[in-house]
């Protein structure tokens, strides 16, 4: 709700037309068109000073009224997509979240040197607008953007995205800058320039062509993030919940709803092991099975600090190809259940003991 307020009111004007739009808009998706009045007006004030809007907070649409919107799309997703009844879902509350919640971002860049900008496309374009005023990034990310723009454009590199990782704590900052395909003989100096600038304001750099391959490293490869009383060692490069202000409610209801007697566990899409960290709190023995190799890598590492890891194997593999040629047999599931097929599903039931349970999982 708080992004399609967000992009509603980028650089709108007023005028009773483009008012009447809007609300009509939000109206669809159940948000309150009073907020919208209000910060179409603010945007307003800030055009006529001559400022630019993508560097000033996005208004509010009143946060009641976004997880509401969001419930609803979610319930008319999974009724429409997933063929789900409402009804055996219950009341389905969203979890309030404070702002400055981003753990994990990606930025799009554009230009060279001095008309270099970084941040989010625009709505509806490809124009790239700042974001230093978003509130779901840290202060400490929203601080250093400017600065990571103004050094990136001294090196005349033209970098066209910056994933970013940051402690819960957001003091420490990794980042994978991605560049263009380009002349070869050219790739590794920029690459290393772009390092080397990069590096005094981060934890690490790591700087990649577009196939993914390595070009410059520098600084940290991996970052402790602690969720759930554990350690995680995560890259830039592997996914982590997004939200930190959320991590550990997660990771409680989890293993709520995984306990039991100890049981074999399957945690699909492991990770780094965020969900096999709720599992074994349960007592049970875990099998996480990941295709990403960066992920794998880190899951291995975390493994490491872990005293009870004896319990769990890590199994460097596609979901889809573990469930077509194991012949073990599992007690209960974790899954991220968007990423799974009709075909992995009917797999997965092939491998479940009678009434195993499917926690279907997914980024707080």
């Amino acid at each position: 709700g708080e992004g399609l307020a967000g992009n509603l009111v980028k650089r709108a004007r007023i005028d009773e037309e483009l008012v009447a739009q809007q609300r009509l808009q939000l109206a669809a998706v159940h948000l309150r068109h009073d907020d919208l009045v209000v910060a179409l007006e603010q945007r307003a004030e800030v055009l006529r000073e001559g400022r630019d809007v993508a560097d000033v907070d996005v208004a509010d649409v009143e946060a009641a009224a976004a997880r509401d919107a969001k419930r609803a799309l979610f319930l008319e997703t999974l009724q429409r997509i997933g063929k789900i009844g409402l009804s055996a879902l219950g009341e389905l509350p969203i979890e309030p979240s404070p702002p400055r919640y981003r753990i994990r971002n990606r930025f799009h860049l554009d230009g060279r040197g001095p008309t270099l900008a970084i941040g989010q496309f625009a709505a509806r374009s490809h124009r790239v607008e700042p974001v230093v005023a978003c509130r779901a990034l840290s202060e400490r990310t929203a601080a250093v953007l400017p600065l990571l723009r103004d050094v990136l454009a001294a090196t005349g590199v033209a970098p066209t995205e910056l994933a970013t990782l940051e402690d819960r704590a957001g003091e420490a900052l990794l980042a994978r800058a991605l560049l263009p395909n380009g002349p070869k003989r050219q790739a590794k100096p920029d690459a290393e320039a772009v390092a080397a600038a990069l590096s005094p304001l981060l934890a690490g750099i790591k700087v990649v062509d577009s196939e993914g391959r390595l070009l410059a490293q520098a600084g940290e490869s991996r970052l402790t993030i602690s969720a759930g009383g554990r350690d995680f060692s995560v890259s830039v490069d592997t996914f982590f919940q997004g939200n930190r202000h959320l991590a550990d409610r997660l990771l409680a209801d989890v293993g709520q709803a995984a306990g039991g007697p100890p049981a074999e566990a399957l945690d699909a899409f492991g990770g780094v092991g965020f969900f096999a960290a709720a599992l074994l709190g349960q007592g049970h023995d875990v099998v996480s099975v990941e295709g990403s190799a960066s992920a794998v890598r880190d899951a291995a590492k975390t493994r490491l600090g872990w005293s009870d890891a004896e319990r769990w194997k890590v199994v460097p593999s596609s979901v889809a190809g573990f469930l077509s040629s194991s012949t073990a047999r599992f007690d209960l599931v974790v899954a991220e259940t968007s990423k799974l097929s009709e075909k992995m599903i009917r797999a997965l039931l092939c491998i479940l003991q009678k009434s195993a349970p499917i926690l279907s999982s997914g980024d707080a």
